[in-house]
């Protein structure tokens, strides 16, 4: 799958009918996630972090002794 750029993304979020709960955001971000796949080599672990699910995502040849924190903005409306 191609990768999408920002604009796409805001096209598409465009179309989207506005959701009227917290449990219809997250159905429609859980599908929209189908969209934006893994890079191949990239491996995903589930794990919890002070008792809420996260994921270690590591990159093919990516550092032992460096991580990246990163909180999508999302993550605070439907996460």
């Amino acid at each position: 799958m191609p990768p999408h750029g920002i604009a796409e993304v805001r096209q598409h979020l465009a179309k989207l009918p506005p959701a009227q709960s917290v449990a219809e955001q997250r159905a429609m971000y859980d599908r929209a996630e189908r969209v934006f796949t893994v890079p191949p080599g990239t491996s995903v672990e589930p794990v919890m972090a002070a008792g809420r699910p996260a994921e270690w995502i590591r990159p093919a040849g990516a550092r032992e002794d460096a991580a990246l924190l990163y909180l999508h903005g999302g993550g605070y409306v439907i996460g």
